[in-house]
């Protein structure tokens, strides 16, 4: 963590000590600012204030203050904002676990009076409010404003730590996947403004602890052939698929060896015989979101459709790999790469696109490759 990541967990955990016997009066004034991030008339520059707290809490959560209030944010019942019910049911069919906790999820909301059923309500669906603000700035009217990018920024470091904690990784990383959020990030217009370079490592960033390869409910880390086996079912699901809903379009795509449709130039290719309406039934049949909330400002088009299915079936690089052409010396890329000058310059007015050092990691590989980076 930098200088400045540790003066606002310093903060943090100092106004925790000073509530350390009043668990309900902090417990109000955590609400209270959870409540003026998703306040949408506050300006830009008091909701990066916000943030700023929010992301320096859920790096503190050692203290049992703050565990107390962020655990709920990111709890099984955030589920209920999934596509459908039947995604969600697909999804809790996979574990025993998912199963019980989903169910005692329930029995704790029915048995509060309606204060706690409100409370639980607002703590189930923070997050996702603030996702749908965050893909709704990305297209938004506010794009080309600097605050507004600042404030992009912030939210994917946010979105980066609760993916690289296991504790908070559980079920935050099922509702990303939901949202195809990095599908959505990639063709955004925010994405593609040539200035924009820290947005995009950000991307990149969480693109690698969203697909890192680890049993997101169990915390278990898969072997290379856990992964590429699992890779291997879910092209199989997408050649059953094409087959039986376009034969005649796809039938090269269903014959076609694993190797050459998890290229993705070769994938879309294939793909690109549907049309826009087929690619949505496509996604649709393979338990995709193809509708989101009118106010995300999300297009829904054919290079949207191609996105998402490219990006989930291309072959994903494992991080192991990628360390291997990484270089421990300063060659001439190095030197002049625009993400590592940044630190040179670095004041805290906007966040670094490396991975934080925590008192948790995905796997002794995480701790290997951050302590590295």
């Amino acid at each position: 963590m930098s200088q400045y990541d540790e003066i606002y967990n310093v903060t943090m955990l100092t106004v925790a000590d000073i509530f350390s016997d009043r668990a309900d009066d902090f417990s109000n004034l955590f609400h209270r600012i959870l409540s003026m991030s998703i306040d949408h008339s506050l300006p830009t520059r008091s909701r990066l204030s916000i943030i700023s707290f929010i992301i320096s809490a859920f790096q503190s959560l050692e203290n049992v203050l703050i565990r107390k209030e962020c655990a709920p944010l990111v709890s099984i019942s955030i589920w209920h904002n999934l596509a459908s019910e039947e995604t969600r049911d697909r999804i809790i069919a996979k574990a025993p676990t998912l199963k019980k906790a989903w169910r005692a999820s329930g029995k704790r909301y029915e048995a509060g009076d309606e204060a706690v059923k409100a409370k639980m309500r607002f703590e189930r669906s923070w997050l996702y409010t603030m996702l749908l603000d965050f893909l709704r700035r990305l297209n938004g009217p506010e794009k080309d404003q600097t605050e507004n990018l600042l404030y992009c920024e912030r939210f994917l470091e946010l979105l980066v730590d609760l993916e690289s904690q296991l504790p908070t990784r559980r079920y935050v990383n099922t509702l990303l996947k939901d949202l195809n959020l990095l599908s959505v990030i990639r063709l955004s217009q925010l994405y593609h403004v040539p200035d924009n370079a820290l947005l995009r490592d950000f991307h990149s960033l969480l693109k690698h602890f969203v697909e890192f390869a680890i049993d997101d409910y169990s915390g278990e880390a898969l072997s290379p052939q856990g992964v590429y086996d699992l890779h291997c079912q879910e092209l199989a699901q997408l050649q059953r698929s094409s087959m039986k809903l376009f034969k005649d379009k796809l039938m090269i795509l269903a014959l076609s060896n694993m190797g050459s449709i998890a290229q993705r130039v070769d994938l879309e290719g294939q793909l690109s015989a549907l049309d826009e309406s087929e690619l949505q039934s496509l996604c649709s049949h393979l338990g995709f979101r193809t509708s989101y909330p009118k106010s995300s400002d999300v297009t829904l088009d054919r290079q949207f459709y191609l996105e998402v299915l490219a990006s989930f079936y291309e072959r994903k690089v494992p991080f192991q790999e990628a360390v291997e052409k990484l270089s421990p010396l300063p060659t001439e890329e190095t030197l002049y790469d625009p993400a590592l000058l940044r630190n040179e310059t670095y004041d805290g007015s906007r966040p670094l696109a490396i991975p934080k050092l925590n008192l948790q990691y995905l796997s002794l590989g995480d701790f290997l490759y951050r302590s590295f980076l």
